[in-house]
């Protein structure tokens, strides 16, 4: 066997492994947007059941709209875990029946910002951290957090 044969063989073992690794960083990834799903269950039961009925609204929207199937990933995890930050919020303000005060409002608003902070940790998920933290904007700039 020549030397050539060998390199190869060797460039392409290095290849399989690199698609190993990849596939195994997917499917990791894939793993802890579930688990922060089913956190949000955990926090709020509507929240979660909530998240995963938009995720599907959000992916039929995105494909009318023409959006590449290559961005769908980012639409469907923002929708998924939009409301993430909503851990940071206090239960007595999440789940309280009476109207919110002022000041628990201004607390709630704060979920997108929190929902982005831990989203944009995450390689690849940049695209869906932005559009979680922008998920309350309004057309007309009366949005929150930036009034975009």
């Amino acid at each position: 066997m020549g030397s050539a044969f060998i390199a190869d063989t060797e460039r392409s073992l290095l290849l399989l492994r690199v698609k190993e690794l990849e596939e195994h960083h997917a499917t990791f990834r894939d793993s802890v947007i579930c688990a922060f799903n089913q956190l949000l269950d955990l926090k709020d039961l509507s929240t979660g059941v909530h998240s995963t009925r938009l995720a599907e609204w959000a992916i039929r929207v995105a494909r009318k709209l023409n959006v590449p199937e290559d961005r769908l990933y980012q639409v469907e995890v923002a929708a998924l875990l939009h409301d993430v930050g909503k851990i940071g919020v206090p239960d007595a303000i999440l789940k309280k029946a009476a109207p919110l005060t002022a000041e628990e409002r201004t607390v709630i608003n704060r979920h997108p910002e929190y929902s982005w902070s831990i989203l944009r940790l995450f390689s690849g998920l940049e695209e869906a951290s932005l559009y979680a933290l922008h998920q309350h904007e309004s057309v007309d700039g009366s949005g929150y957090p930036a009034g975009l």
